[in-house]
């Protein structure tokens, strides 16, 4: 698994409807070739491209992850505990206005917690019980790479165009988280591994949670191809 265009889920496992497929596969390519432009030629504008393309990526694949689990909930009987889940896949909410009249309206959330529960919820399909340190490189790479792209989609000044070497360093990091879980989502035998480790854990009282290494996030990152998958770290 090397290039964002090389990553695909199990579509047999997740019944990812064609056209979604193909949207992610246009985005990864886009993705590849900005990626591939800004290793060319080293332009500002290669760079902004990148970060532009890279995040339409990264929300595609977060809305492939909640439509996945909203199918699945709909095939299921409704209950208390599964209908919040159900509602925030379908990214919708309701509240009673003042005629007493029950009104939908689209979930507003910050893109970064939208991630989050995309992320768990879609593990938890897969049978894994999935907990993001949210202090750890892994999570704090793909909140500055998002803020780099927030300064760059509404700039104030010409500087907010600026991006250094450190800024594209931080989003490849931030594209090898994302290509890191789907590895895992997409390895059975994989998440069978790592469940079977917290099991053995917790009987032993001790904490484990999924992590990918600083070699993880660079082999990911930078597009070459891993040796193995993410590690399950303490």
């Amino acid at each position: 698994m090397g290039a964002v265009s090389d990553v695909t889920m199990a579509s047999s496992r997740a019944r990812v409807p064609a056209r979604l497929l193909g949207l992610l596969d246009a985005l990864a390519k886009d993705t590849d070739a900005c990626e591939a432009e800004v290793k060319r030629t080293g332009s500002g504008l290669a760079k902004r491209n990148f970060v532009r393309a890279l995040f339409a990526w990264i929300e595609a694949v977060s809305y492939l992850m909640r439509q996945h689990v909203l199918r699945e909930a709909c095939t299921e009987v409704l209950t208390e505990k599964s209908m919040p889940t159900l509602l925030a896949a379908s990214e919708r909410s309701f509240y009673i206005d003042g005629k007493g009249d029950v009104v939908e309206q689209p979930l507003k959330t910050r893109t970064s917690n939208l991630l989050l529960f995309s992320l768990k919820s879609f593990a938890e399909r897969l049978g894994l019980s999935l907990t993001v340190d949210k202090g750890g490189r892994n999570w704090q790479a793909y909140t500055q790479a998002l803020e780099i792209r927030d300064r760059l989609t509404h700039p104030k000044a010409s500087e907010d165009l600026e991006l250094t070497e450190r800024d594209i360093e931080v989003v490849r990091e931030a594209k090898g988280m994302i290509i890191g879980y789907i590895a895992v989502f997409s390895r059975p035998s994989l998440v069978a591994h790592i469940n079977e480790m917290s099991q053995e854990a917790k009987a032993n009282g001790i904490w484990r949670q999924l992590t990918l290494t600083e070699d993880d996030l660079k082999r990911f990152g930078v597009g070459e191809a891993p040796n193995q998958g993410p590690a399950a770290g303490g």
